[in-house]
């Protein structure tokens, strides 16, 4: 005998694995699938006649909330709540419902189909779980990390960024990121040179390059960069990463220096011995001569030349063989307030002869430094005339000494910073600037070993030396020198 084409469908949706229900307008069960048993927990038997309210955790308030959808819409697409089980355990599960007619168009009642989610929710914990981390690895990176729309306006600013340039999320959020960019780098069109690179190519690696912090203060950064695109490839911004290079780009024009050192010291001891001879025996004769023929003043005048010259070759030399010296400084207790204004004293009259300002500003009494006093005062002496040389051409003219020392973590530091508001330095000079020989002078007017000579004495002592500067304003020479307590 052959099953009735409703036994047949009855069958299949008894037998079937997910959940089905079926309820009258009143909310009774009136059919339940042996997926639901497996589901829920109870059995037909144990739930038919009964309302479909006791399986939401809300109860009546939920159940009504369904037939009431229902009746205005039809169906409940995707809808996901948790049904209570027969061991009182709460399973998430997937609603898919509609209404049920009949022949007249008549409302009959509902019938619904429950997909468990179980393993779903498990994934997307999981998901949530990572992001978080991932969350918190990007919040709180030592490194900054920075995200950015199609627009480079800033979309993502973390710890980093923050502890990196001193801006606050609040602050940065929503502008571009182009404030950064020293002036020079931007007219320089480096904000169009990276876009190009980074739509060639779909990244940037360790790009070196400067950034502006909040306080001023220029910072070398190693700059890595990629492009951001949804599932369908399209971009949608670009992140970066940043590292601040600073302190080993420094480290390596340290090294770098210290080999000009030693190769400078090898030429000015050859110098000295193969030069200083023959000028002095030039200088020594001119002088007998210039003795000997006094009545004649234009043979003098030709000799006071030499003379003059010799002694001006015998400089330089001297200069060289200061900068290249090898002898180690000796070291005693120092007062800081005395050096400065010993050296002030001494160019004194350099000072008042431009009306050049100047203003001291010492935090704190009697700082007491182990250093070379020799050399401390020549390191003044050099800031001091590198910043009355940059102040010629100006008519307002102030120097400023600054003097106190600040905590660091591991150790404390005497920093002492002499300000001017001269001509200031170009920007791509301001890395060359300690270099032996380097000058931006006129010809004749310096040798270019004055910084080089600061730069070797700083180092000696074991300390920092910084510049900062704007060019056509001013410029900051910041010094750090170790203080032992």
């Amino acid at each position: 005998m052959e099953l009735k084409e409703k036994d047949v469908l009855e069958t299949i949706v008894e037998s079937s694995t997910p959940a089905i229900i079926a309820t009258d307008m009143s909310g009774k069960i009136t059919f339940y699938s042996r997926g639901a048993e497996q589901l829920l927990g109870y059995k037909s038997e144990e739930v038919l006649g009964k309302r479909a309210e006791l399986f939401y955790v809300k109860g009546n308030a939920e159940a009504q909330w369904l037939m009431n959808t229902l009746k205005r819409e039809e169906k409940v697409h995707r809808y996901r709540t948790k049904l209570r089980t027969k061991g009182r355990f709460l399973t998430p599960v997937m609603l898919d419902a509609s209404v049920v007619k009949n022949e007249r168009g008549e409302l009959i009642g509902t019938i619904g189909i429950c997909t468990s989610i179980l393993e779903e929710q498990k994934l997307e914990e999981q998901v949530r779980v990572q992001e978080r981390f991932l969350g918190f690895i990007l919040k709180n990176s030592a490194e900054a990390i920075i995200g950015l729309d199609m627009q480079d306006r800033i979309m993502v600013w973390n710890r980093g960024a923050e502890m990196m340039f001193g801006y606050a999320e609040e602050e940065v959020k929503g502008k571009t990121y182009y404030f950064l960019l020293p002036d020079d780098l931007e007219l320089k069109g480096e904000v169009q040179y990276l876009n190009n690179v980074l739509w060639e190519k779909g990244y940037i690696t360790n790009y070196l390059t400067e950034r502006i912090c909040k306080d001023g203060k220029r910072i070398t950064i190693s700059l890595s960069r990629s492009l951001i695109k949804d599932e369908n490839g399209e971009p949608l911004g670009s992140s970066a990463i940043i590292r601040d290079v600073t302190y080993q780009k420094h480290m390596e024009r340290q090294m770098v220096f210290t080999e000009k050192m030693a190769t400078i010291g090898k030429l000015a001891s050859s110098l000295a011995h193969e030069i200083g001879t023959p000028i002095n025996v030039l200088s020594g004769r001119a002088e007998y001569i210039k003795k000997i023929t006094a009545e004649n003043d234009e043979v003098c005048k030709s000799l006071d030349i030499i003379i003059a010259q010799a002694e001006r070759i015998t400089k330089k030399v001297a200069n060289l063989l200061d900068v290249a010296r090898q002898n180690p400084a000796e070291i005693s207790k120092v007062s800081l307030k005395s050096a400065i204004l010993f050296v002030l004293d001494l160019l004194k009259p350099k000072l008042d002869k431009m009306d050049i300002g100047v203003v001291v500003n010492i935090k704190q009494e009697n700082i007491i430094v182990d250093a070379d006093a020799d050399m401390l005062q020549q390191l003044f002496i050099n800031l001091l005339v590198n910043s009355i040389d940059a102040l010629k051409r100006k008519t307002k003219k102030k120097i400023e000494i600054i003097i106190h020392i600040v905590e660091y973590e591991d150790r404390k530091m005497v920093v002492i910073e002499i300000i001017d508001n001269g001509c200031g330095i170009l920007p791509e000079n301001i890395n060359r600037i300690f270099d032996p020989f380097f000058t931006t002078k006129e010809k004749g007017e310096g040798t270019g070993l004055g910084l080089s000579i600061v730069a070797r004495i700083v180092q000696e002592h074991k300390g920092i030396i910084e510049v900062q500067s704007i060019f056509k304003k001013g410029t900051r020479f910041i010094v750090k020198l170790p203080l032992n307590t």
